[in-house]
C-alpha cells in the first residue's frame, strides 16, 4: 500500500505509509546552560519536544550524539515499563520517561507535547505513546543529532 496517506493512531497525525517509521530521530535545538531541548521524530515526522541534561553539565551531561538501540523493559527505579537506550558510551540506565525539567533527569530524555522556557509538559500521555510506537517497532532505534543551533 505504497503511497497511501493514513493517520497515525496515536497523535492523529497523517502521514504515507512507505515512509519510514522504524527510527526515532531526536534533533537537539536549544544549548542552554540548564538544559537541552530538542525534537523528537518518527522518522521523519515530528512527534514531541524533548528535555534533557544540559550539555555543559559535568555530572550526567546529555548522552552522546549517536544511534542506539532501543528495548523496553521494566525499570527498577520506575518500576514501570520504559524505553532504554542500549550500548551509550561511558553511560547506563539512560531511558525515555515522563518528567517536565532537567531536575527530572540525571541523563535520560523527557519528552512533552508542549514546552516552555526550560519545561516540557504533557510528558506522561508523550511516555504512553512514544512506547506504543516503540512496541510496533521491529527494530527500535534513535538516532541523537545536533539540529541547527
Amino acid at each position: 500500500m505504497d503511497g497511501v496517506n493514513v493517520s497515525c493512531r496515536f497523535c492523529g497525525r497523517a502521514y504515507n505509509k512507505s515512509d519510514n517509521f522504524e527510527i526515532l530521530i531526536l534533533k537537539r535545538k536549544e544549548k542552554k546552560k540548564e538544559c537541552t531541548l530538542g525534537e523528537l521524530y518518527i522518522g521523519d515526522k515530528y512527534f514531541c519536544y524533548t528535555l534533557e541534561p544540559s550539555a555543559y553539565k559535568r555530572k550526567s551531561p546529555c548522552i552522546p550524539e549517536g544511534t542506539y538501540k532501543i528495548k523496553i523493559n521494566k525499570s527498577p527505579s520506575f518500576g514501570r515499563e520504559l524505553p532504554l537506550l542500549l550500548r551509550v558510551p561511558g553511560r547506563t540506565g539512560i531511558r525515555l520517561h515522563a518528567g517536565n525539567t532537567a531536575d527530572d533527569t540525571t541523563g535520560c530524555i523527557l519528552p512533552g507535547y508542549r514546552r516552555g522556557e526550560d519545561i516540557v509538559y504533557e510528558s506522561r500521555r508523550a511516555e504512553t505513546d512514544i512506547i506504543a510506537k516503540i512496541k510496533e517497532m521491529s527494530n527500535p532505534k534513535i538516532k541523537i543529532e545536533w539540529g541547527v543551533l
